[in-house]
């Protein structure tokens, strides 16, 4: 959400990379200025122990059901979550979940670290917005966990992009850092250590390919302005309402 800063302060400048054309959609923008390398899809973390597969929530809809109530836990930053929501379903039916999800009394911590270690060890049924190499790593491990692809989309944070400074010492190698990184070798080096990256011909191996389920990244143009105007619909939302 800094590229609007970085743009009106002028310290970045257009890109138009050839690799561009192969990227998702979300990761770049029309303007130039935004060319992205890999984001983190949030999935849904649930204990296995806990919560058998076939019952496990599997959209923002399941989540609402008072069985879940009070066994649910979010990371108490997880804007990008909430931006992403507001994008899919539009900002009225996207509050309208947002706050029913908050009357559900929503365990609040931070870190999706600490997050998947205490569903991990059955403090909570639930973590809502689980970070997918997060998970990945902790069932690897052993963990008793197991985790499901939100429907009807996959909520995306963390895009990481490569901006390019207005004014480089050395802009060529610059340039050709930018095109490694964004080519389908380096997104595949990037890939192999577990990132969902940008380009649209690498996938996962596996159970843990995204496959075609519909991403939404938050527009960094719609919400670079409104910022804070998030974090406090975030906090106002999901946080107080009964969460602990």
């Amino acid at each position: 959400m800094t590229i609007n800063t970085l743009k009106k302060a002028g310290a970045i400048m257009r890109y138009r990379s050839p690799y561009r054309n192969s990227l998702r959609d979300g990761f770049y923008d029309k303007e130039g200025y935004l060319n992205g390398i890999f984001a983190t899809p949030l999935v849904f973390i649930f204990n296995a122990k806990l919560v058998n597969r076939k019952e496990a929530p599997a959209s923002i809809e399941d989540l609402l059901n008072l069985k879940w109530a009070g066994k649910m836990a979010v990371d108490d930053e997880s804007f990008d979550w909430l931006a992403a929501l507001l994008d899919y379903y539009g900002e009225a039916k996207g509050t309208e979940l947002a706050t029913k999800l908050g009357q559900q009394k929503l365990n609040v911590r931070r870190g999706p670290t600490l997050l998947t270690q205490l569903v991990a060890a059955g403090e909570f049924f639930v973590e809502i917005d689980g970070h997918h190499q997060e998970a990945i790593a902790k069932k690897k491990a052993g963990a008793p966990i197991d985790y499901n692809f939100p429907q009807p989309f996959v909520p995306a944070k963390s895009l990481i992009p490569i901006y390019m400074s207005s004014r480089p010492p050395h802009p060529h190698a610059a340039a050709l850092m930018a095109d490694f990184l964004m080519s389908k070798k380096g997104q595949e080096i990037m890939s192999g250590h577990g990132r969902w990256v940008g380009h649209k011909g690498i996938t996962a191996k596996g159970s843990d390919d995204i496959g075609d389920r519909k991403v939404v990244i938050p527009s960094p143009d719609k919400w670079g302005d409104r910022y804070q105007e998030l974090i406090g619909l975030y906090n106002k939302l999901l946080l107080r309402q009964g969460g602990s």
